[in-house]
């Protein structure tokens, strides 16, 4: 068994090698090496991807790095983890060591998204300072019993004909209260809606508490470079285990204006109906017609749920009677390394920093 740091450089190279096409796991996507190749904020030089192989080039276990910048309290190149795998049998000793690997390759300036089992590690290793996570807020807008008690429990899946059912009665008996759904988010008059093109999204300077700063090259580069593809379109047959494919996925830019003035930018991506919104820049002042208008394009895009973690808005959901709709809290945990020199505040994150806006 050998390690393997692979740089942005190597990648291509890595995709076409005969390591690449004999491995049983693949361990990164055609899609993500052209997006990592893409990424604006990446150098030839970075490391992208550190690999756990058998001689014969079999992958056992591996992770992945996004290069990205934050630009305060000052510019400097910082990574996240996008994806971190261990074969359960033969690779279930190389977890620690590749997010150690990890963590030296970016000088412990490495960030994350954490799920419970993964928060588990990071406490451990004492390489990492965990912040109180980032409270948010979930909306049902249609029911959704199968999709909900399936992601909870795939075993389920033997039952998934009387769930559905169960779906289909609720949405029957529910379909004479969906006129008035619209009318109770229906758009006022002095509010317009229009939808953008990357190069039109910039936070400009609305959101200057947020460490990462994209800008419209870095909107560009997520729309044009996608990890997840329509099914038909997805034609690796080995297993991966991270987002590769979707019926649907669709990235949303917007503007509200009221009266001709501006009120909110947000890039939201749609997933099989799952709306979630990455960025959102407002004025906090506005947030309840914000929050109404918001509601009622999700109605008319027939999201299924919705998802956010901008703060105000959150509590703005949470707070508000809102007729045929269930708002529930939620919380996304981030990690950091201690190279960073001082703490980092919640405030500083918006959802679409790091890799979640891909997924």
């Amino acid at each position: 068994m050998k390690f393997r740091h692979l740089k942005i450089s190597d990648l291509e190279n890595y995709l076409h090698s005969e390591e690449y096409k004999a491995t049983t796991v693949i361990p990164i996507t055609a899609q993500r090496v052209l997006s990592h190749i893409q990424n604006p904020r990446a150098e030839q030089d970075d490391i992208a991807l550190i690999l756990a192989e058998e001689e014969n080039g079999n992958v056992l276990a591996f992770i992945g790095l996004m290069p990205d910048m934050v630009f305060r309290p000052v510019k400097k190149k910082v990574f996240w983890i996008s994806c971190w795998w261990a074969d359960p049998e033969k690779g279930k000793a190389l977890g620690v060591p590749l997010l150690l690997a990890a963590y030296q390759a970016s000088n412990g300036l490495l960030l994350a998204d954490a799920s419970p089992e993964t928060l588990a590690v990071f406490l451990k290793s004492r390489m990492f300072r965990v912040p109180e996570a980032k409270a948010g807020a979930k909306l049902f807008l249609k029911p959704l019993l199968k999709d909900v008690l399936l992601r909870k429990n795939p075993k389920l899946a033997k039952i998934d004909f009387l769930l559905k059912a169960m779906d289909g009665t609720m949405n029957a008996f529910l379909g004479p209260l969906r006129f008035l759904q619209k009318q109770n988010f229906s758009k006022p008059s002095n509010i317009e809606i229009r939808f953008l093109t990357a190069s039109q999204l910039t936070n400009n300077g609305e959101d200057t508490v947020n460490y990462f700063q994209r800008e419209a090259k870095d909107f560009k580069w997520i729309i044009d470079f996608p990890w997840v593809l329509p099914n038909e379109k997805y034609k690796e047959k080995r297993f991966y285990p991270f987002s590769t494919k979707a019926n649907t996925f669709t990235n949303h830019l917007v503007i509200f204006k009221q009266s001709g003035d501006k009120i909110a930018s947000l890039f939201m991506t749609e997933r099989d109906g799952v709306f979630k919104l990455h960025y959102l820049f407002a004025e906090n002042k506005k947030m309840n017609i914000i929050s109404k208008v918001l509601i009622g394009l999700l109605i008319e895009k027939k999201a299924k749920e919705f998802v956010t973690f901008h703060p105000e808005l959150s509590k703005m959901l949470l707070s508000q009677n809102l007729p045929f709709v269930y708002a529930r809290p939620t919380s996304y945990q981030y990690v950091y390394g201690n190279g960073f020199e001082s703490d980092l505040s919640l405030d500083g994150f918006q959802y679409g920093d790091g890799d979640a806006i891909f997924t």
